[in-house]
């Protein structure tokens, strides 16, 4: 992390932005804001949460017993509630119960990854991490690098990738580095330069991924 906050620092400004959350989401069902300025608010919030779970890993903090502690467990779900109907695109404010008891739009088969990302994004962000390092260090071994390993090794990378809301033009570069890989014979191995180029190309979309989250 770039600046260390402190506990109650964090817990300030997790309160506001929860805060925040409901109320634009109140004056929206109450017709007092327009939708453009309602959605693109609620999504500029995503980026803070993701921040805010990265603060609490960094403490060694659990989230649920953090908000516990908080008293503010109840709110917080309610955003992210909130937050899931708008990143499902389904988002109807005459289906949703104006005291915020509960949220009816969203089929619970169909919530969007945005919640994972949230509310375990330090797990995502290690997988993605994990997923990244594997690959270069499988290209810098050379003789492993076979066809079939990268396709699977970019392939756990996509997955991983996939989890995470935001990431669209890393997954755009990585996916069109799989289409390429996805013609090489299972049995090949790239000739070195193909593998130091590779390897190049992959660190630097790694670091826009590090850059994305403030890593």
């Amino acid at each position: 992390m770039k600046d260390q906050k402190s506990i109650l620092e964090i817990e300030s400004e997790l309160f506001a932005l929860v805060k925040t959350i409901i109320n634009i989401h109140k004056k929206y069902t109450k017709g007092e804001i327009q939708e453009n300025f309602y959605l693109k608010s609620i999504k500029s919030t995503i980026q803070e949460l993701i921040q805010f779970n990265f603060e609490l890993q960094d403490k060694g903090l659990n989230l649920n017993i953090f908000l516990e502690k908080m008293g503010f467990s109840e709110d917080y779900h309610m955003a992210i509630d909130i937050i899931n109907n708008v990143a499902n695109l389904k988002f109807n404010p005459n289906q949703v119960d104006i005291n915020y008891k509960k949220i009816d739009t969203i089929d619970e088969n169909l919530k969007p990854k945005l919640q994972h990302a949230v509310l375990e994004l330090p797990g995502i962000s290690t997988e993605i991490t994990s997923s990244f390092i594997t690959l270069m260090d499988a290209l810098k071994l050379r003789d492993i690098a076979t066809g079939k390993l990268l396709k699977k090794l970019f392939l756990d990378l996509l997955i991983s990738l996939e989890k995470f809301p935001g990431l669209e033009s890393i997954k755009e570069k990585i996916d069109s580095f799989y289409i390429k890989i996805t013609n090489i014979p299972n049995d090949i191995i790239l000739i070195p330069q193909e593998q130091d180029d590779l390897a190049e190309k992959l660190y630097l979309i790694f670091k826009e991924f590090k850059n994305k989250l403030n890593l």
